[in-house]
């Protein structure tokens, strides 16, 4: 018998909410998928010598890679809600895996397009979308934390991958480095995937102390349809404040080890940069998760920008290794947040009955901006010859979020009472 479920004889408490398992199997899994999908500053130089190419055709491979992504995220919504995340999971395990095998035995640059930019998108696309929707279906009045946690993923995928890929570019090459990647997506991803559930109501429903739990469990979710959502100011804000602290975002993600070894900083120590912004943003996910369920998501949102315009006015001043640690600590605190407080809010606004899909609707905000922002960084330095006036765009970017967000309005959860 399970030991959610109650014997016939006489009730039995649980020992633990099954939630807290779905969100544990949601953080392994992002480490890998989050830690994949920012591991492309590290190949960016070794892609570049073996191209022959600019760095704005570089930086297109990327693009094009978050460009699909967007379509892949509102799809990969679509499908939890039909689905479940289960099944999601266990498909973006095999696309993610089958698309770093492929792109290690490459042989023509074209070929890049379709293993890395097309199969990861369809991999990974749907990463922040899924995990997010999914916890904010287990839990409400600890949204929140759950999401903070969850949110790990992202950090720590960064601080263990980016180091872990350029040590094996260092040790063998780039090739190989994307099939060791590859083989740890399929072993992780695939038997994580076999820890969640459709739907918490198969577990919520059949025993009394998970009733009592349903302050914690949104099992009978109502909320908004999707074109319920679209005639609402706040899902236009969203999608603009996305468009713009992605474009800043993924200045750093597809830029930033390329900057620190312009500045005669050793490739390791580069890489070793996004470990500091990881661990920084995992101190950002948790704390930042956690004070969204008391002072309020708009204040949440607020810090995290205007915390990121500042670590952007810094990095352009930044020459030295320890200046660039600096940065990465303040923009990892700052981008930290944004994850769980923006699918906090998401929930809190628009409810549950179409979370999936009105999330990934909204990512396509997220995604063009880090197609936007990785790209015109490179197109900046090629004509320039430095990233200064893409960074003074991060800025620029972050201070006008700040704005917008003033406008948003809050509302609290969307949930029968319980």
């Amino acid at each position: 018998m399970p030991p959610w479920s109650d014997s016939d004889a006489a009730p039995r408490k649980e020992r633990f909410y099954y939630g807290w398992v779905v969100v544990l199997a949601l953080l392994v899994i992002g480490i890998i998928c989050f830690g994949v999908h920012y591991s492309f500053g590290v190949f960016f130089k070794p892609l570049q010598e073996e191209l022959g190419w600019s760095r704005t055709a570089t930086s297109g491979i990327y693009s094009a890679y978050v460009v699909l992504s967007a379509l892949f995220a509102v799809i990969s919504g679509w499908a939890l809600d039909r689905y479940g995340a289960k099944v999601i999971f266990m498909a973006m395990g095999v696309f993610t895996a089958a698309g770093l095998l492929l792109t290690s035995q490459v042989s023509s640059p074209w070929q890049i397009f379709v293993t890395y930019s097309l199969l990861l998108a369809i991999g990974t696309g749907g990463i922040y979308v899924v995990s997010m929707a999914t916890v904010n279906r287990w839990f409400v009045k600890r949204r929140g934390m759950a999401l903070g946690i969850v949110g790990l993923g992202s950090p720590i995928g960064m601080m263990v991958m980016n180091p872990v890929a350029a040590y094996f570019i260092a040790s063998y090459n780039w090739k190989t480095s994307f099939l060791i990647m590859g083989l740890i997506a399929f072993f992780i991803i695939i038997p994580g995937s076999q820890l969640l559930r459709k739907s918490p109501s198969e577990i919520a429903s059949s025993s009394r102390h998970n009733k009592l739990e349903a302050t914690d469990c949104d099992s009978f979710p109502e909320g908004l349809s999707l074109h319920q959502a679209l005639r609402t100011r706040n899902f236009w804000l969203l999608v603009l404040i996305m468009f713009l602290l992605s474009s800043c975002t993924y200045v750093i993600t597809a830029h930033l080890v390329p900057h620190a070894i312009d500045l005669d900083i050793p490739p390791i120590q580069a890489a070793s940069l996004f470990s500091v912004i990881g661990g920084a943003a995992m101190a950002g996910r948790l704390l930042l998760g956690r004070a969204s369920d008391s002072i309020g998501r708009k204040r949440v949102y607020l810090i995290c920008s205007l915390l990121m315009a500042v670590s952007m006015l810094w990095l352009i001043k930044a020459s030295d290794l320890w200046m660039l640690y600096v940065f990465a600590i303040i923009f990892g605190f700052g981008t930290g947040g944004l994850a769980p407080v923006n699918a906090a809010f998401l929930g809190d606004t628009f409810g549950m009955r179409h979370i999936g899909l009105i999330m990934g609707s909204i990512e396509i905000g997220w995604q063009t901006g880090a197609a936007a922002g990785a790209i015109l960084a490179g197109y900046i330095f090629d004509i320039s010859g430095s990233y200064t006036f893409a960074f003074i765009a991060g800025l620029t970017a972050s201070l006008v979020v700040a704005l917008l967000v003033l406008f948003l309005k809050e509302r609290k959860p969307l949930m029968l009472s319980h």
